[in-house]
């Protein structure tokens, strides 16, 4: 399976005392070349600028911007910022009393979205300008979602913290909703529309399934033009990294990291992962997860120290 994926978010607790306990994590941006199923990279830096917990980069469709979430200590919570490739600079994009988590391009590349947990208990779906601008509530009766990940301009899959936790995809306009699945993890990845993809389908997205024996699978659902919605497995016996519930794509494949290595899922035999790189010697040693920019060109590594 060839395509480049958004990898936007995971399950994350809704307190903002949930985030106080997270652990330091550093974002660090890199060259990479990605040749015959192998990843070369130069010395990754930090985009952060400090020391704190820093997760969730996204970029922007145009490669020079990036978003991601930084502890803000002003605030005492989680904010969203916006680092600039050109002057290597960061600012703070959000500024409120809400938690703020995985941010998200929209489908029309002016707006992001991100998740807000609001006091008491509620963790709603927000959305403000690229440009900068007020954040606006984009859904007023959903709520408990953990993470998302765009469909269409008025279509979108919602991971719903409930038990069991569930994967459904959701009409922005009419807030009609169908469940994809259950007991799913929280990184969900979107396959382009220009993908060539058998059949008549529109896209195709993978999340991860934990069956009753806690095996974590890769699955995937394709959604048609008469809004059809149809779930599929990957291969019957994949499973993820040991570890990791984080995946990204390229063009060349999936790729997961676990401890100090990336790796490729090998789609040839649907059943290993193959080692593509061991970021060890730039000191990382525990990466969280992986991003590629839409050129494919740079990579962006969140390590927990």
């Amino acid at each position: 399976m060839k395509s480049i994926f958004f990898c936007i978010g995971y399950i994350i607790a809704s307190t903002v005392c949930a985030f106080s306990q997270l652990p330091k994590t550093d974002i660090l941006i890199t060259n990479v070349i990605l040749s015959a199923g192998k990843m070369t990279i130069t010395k990754p830096a930090s985009i952060c600028g400090k020391s704190s917990y820093n997760d969730e980069p996204v970029f922007s469709p145009d490669g020079k911007s990036i978003l991601y979430i930084s502890h803000s200590d002003s605030l005492g919570h989680t904010e969203i910022y916006k680092y600039s490739t050109k002057t290597k600079t960061s600012a703070m994009f959000t500024s409120s009393a809400d938690v703020k988590h995985t941010p998200a391009i929209m489908p029309d590349g002016k707006n992001v979205s991100f998740l807000a947990a609001e006091p008491p208990a509620h963790q709603r779906l927000w959305k403000m300008p690229l440009a900068g601008g007020a954040p606006e509530l984009i859904f007023k009766d959903k709520d408990s979602i953990g993470n998302y990940c765009w469909m269409s301009s008025d279509s979108i899959a919602l991971q719903v913290l409930k038990t069991p936790t569930s994967l459904q995809a959701v009409s922005i306009s009419t807030g009609a909703a169908k469940m994809i699945a259950q007991n799913v993890s929280s990184c969900i990845k979107r396959m382009p529309s220009q993908l060539p993809i058998p059949g008549k389908w529109e896209n195709c997205w993978i999340f991860i399934e934990r069956t009753k024996d806690n095996k974590r699978t890769m699955e995937s659902f394709v959604y048609g033009k008469k809004s059809k919605l149809v779930v599929m497995e990957v291969c019957p016996e994949c499973s993820m990294l040991e570890g990791s519930e984080n995946f990204c794509m390229a063009k060349a494949g999936i790729f997961s990291a676990s401890g100090s290595k990336v790796y490729l899922f090998d789609s040839e035999s649907q059943t290993n992962w193959t080692e593509v790189a061991d970021l060890s010697k730039y000191g990382i040693k525990n990466i969280k997860s992986i991003t590629f920019s839409p050129d494919e060109k740079k990579l962006l590594i969140v390590n927990t120290k």
